[in-house]
C-alpha cells in the first residue's frame, strides 16, 4: 500500500509541476509580459552596446509594447511582441540630441 501511495504523491508532483509551468507560459504569451523580462531581453539584444535608460512609450498588454532605448551613441524605438520577439519592421533609430 505504502509502494502505490509513494508512486501516485509522485506522480501527482510531477503533473502537477509540468501544468504550472505550461500555465505560466500560456498566461505570459496571452496577457502580456512582465516588464522586468522584456528589459532583460532589450538588454540581451543590445549587449554590445551601453544602454543608458529604457522607458515605456505604449503598451498593448495582448498586441505589442513600445520602448525607447537611449544608448551612448542613438535613441531607438523598439516593439516587442508577446513571447519577447522583437519586431524587426516598426523599429526607429533617432541619431543627435533630440531624446537626451
Amino acid at each position: 500500500m505504502s509502494v502505490n501511495f509513494i508512486s501516485s504523491f509522485i506522480y501527482i508532483l510531477i503533473v502537477g509541476f509540468l501544468f504550472i509551468y505550461v500555465f505560466k507560459i500560456i498566461y505570459d504569451f496571452l496577457y502580456g509580459e512582465n516588464h522586468e523580462k522584456q528589459k532583460k531581453k532589450l538588454h540581451k539584444y543590445f549587449k554590445d552596446e551601453q544602454i543608458k535608460s529604457i522607458e515605456i512609450i505604449e503598451h498593448h498588454p495582448r498586441n505589442r509594447t513600445l520602448f525607447l532605448i537611449k544608448t551612448n551613441k542613438y535613441s531607438k524605438q523598439m516593439t516587442l511582441k508577446p513571447g519577447y520577439r522583437i519586431e524587426k519592421g516598426n523599429n526607429k533609430e533617432t541619431k543627435g540630441s533630440r531624446w537626451f
